[in-house]
């Protein structure tokens, strides 16, 4: 799902960040658990906590017109704390929202999901579908086709184990499968993408076995899950993984080498149920929390990061591949000062947006548009 960036390369080989947009403040207050997808090449929803209003959840449709962004007026779709969100898209005018649900009293910290749909720049929530009644940490998700979206997430109702669950959206109304457990120990920070419609990827870290960076295959038949092996793609201690598909056989992932404190990125190669990786390649030696990544085409792929606590580098790089290996252009600093909670996601082959915490400026949310030279 999303948009096609693979039909074209991108003309990004001389990319020096000069045809970029200028940041736009969506939220002025600190803003956090960003997650942000494109509808089309021209509209974007993000979804984030409002600390300045309650910690409520809160939506915002971004309009993109060249490498502008203009801000839709800020829509709660509860009225309660709402942590570890995240959308994915269902179709030009839905998204599908998944988050943990402070709010629920019948079942705390809930895995929660529903439907947002898109009008202009207003937004509107269907009813809620609690899709896990325990606590839901580390929610990632992705959409198998315009009403199937795959969940992951760690459920803390049976030992924070790594699980999965299809939801189905008929209109606005949410169903939710059988959770099925893909790892049987403490599956953090997980990131799923999208292979086909019937299958997806999920990288996490497995607390199990030292935090090792980890990944398995998720098959989907209706309803039901079916977890393939796990494979150890970073056998140290591995955070903050970012996760996007070249191909229904090949995924990037990126994340931080919790021993160096680097920011990483794998290429995995992926053959029914099997995965292998490439070599490791070092984005920087020095990445903080916030890691998000995207194709914009099936050989080429945008990495933003950030520093540790007070850098100044907040950076994107194209990454080139071939095979499983990967090379890539100087780093563009896009953002002088820190920022956390990015998630980049792709407008079209020649274009991706950022959105994030702007640290140095009071925490407000804030997007930008990153844009090819040609």
């Amino acid at each position: 799902m999303g948009v096609d960036a693979a039909a074209a390369a991108p003309a990004w080989e001389d990319w020096d960040g000069s045809a970029n947009g200028l940041a736009a403040i969506f939220e002025s207050a600190s803003t956090i658990f960003i997650s942000a997808c494109a509808l089309s090449e021209n509209k974007v929803v993000v979804v984030y906590r409002d600390s300045g209003n309650s910690s409520y959840g809160t939506a915002c449709v971004l309009d993109i017109s060249g490498s502008s962004i203009s801000t839709g007026t800020p829509f709660v779709y509860t009225n309660a704390v709402s942590n570890y969100k995240y959308i994915t898209k269902l179709s030009e005018s839905t998204a599908l929202l998944l988050y943990t649900d402070f709010g629920n009293t019948t079942y705390p910290n809930a895995g929660t999901a529903c439907v947002l749909t898109i009008k202009g720049n207003s937004i509107s929530a269907g009813a809620k579908t609690v899709f896990e009644p325990a606590g839901s940490y580390f929610i990632s998700a992705c959409s198998l086709n315009s009403t199937k979206v795959i969940a992951t997430y760690i459920d803390e109702g049976n030992l924070n184990y790594g699980t999965a669950c299809v939801l189905t959206v008929s209109g606005t109304t949410v169903s939710a499968g059988t959770p099925v457990v893909f790892e049987t120990s403490e599956a953090d920070y997980t990131s799923v993408t999208v292979l086909s419609e019937t299958s997806a990827l999920v990288a996490y870290k497995d607390s199990g076995n030292g935090g090792a960076g980890t990944a398995c295959i998720l098959s989907v038949s209706e309803t039901t899950v079916f977890a393939g092996p796990q494979y150890v793609f970073n056998s140290s201690n591995s955070l903050y993984f970012s996760t996007c598909a070249l191909s229904s056989s090949k995924v990037l992932v990126a994340y931080q080498n919790g021993a160096t404190a680097a920011g990483i990125a794998n290429v995995l190669d992926i053959s029914g149920t099997s995965i292998a990786s490439g070599e490791a390649f070092t984005l920087t030696s020095v990445t903080g929390s916030a890691i998000s990544c995207c194709s914009v085409s099936n050989d080429k792929v945008i990495v933003v990061y950030t520093g540790t606590f007070g850098s100044s580098n907040v950076e994107a790089r194209i990454l080139n591949i071939s095979g499983t290996s990967i090379s890539a252009l100087d780093p563009v600093l896009f953002k002088s000062g820190t920022s956390n909670y990015m998630s980049i996601c792709t407008l079209s082959a020649t274009k991706a947006i950022v959105a994030y915490q702007d640290y140095t400026n009071s925490f407000y949310g804030t997007a930008i548009v990153l844009q090819s030279n040609q």
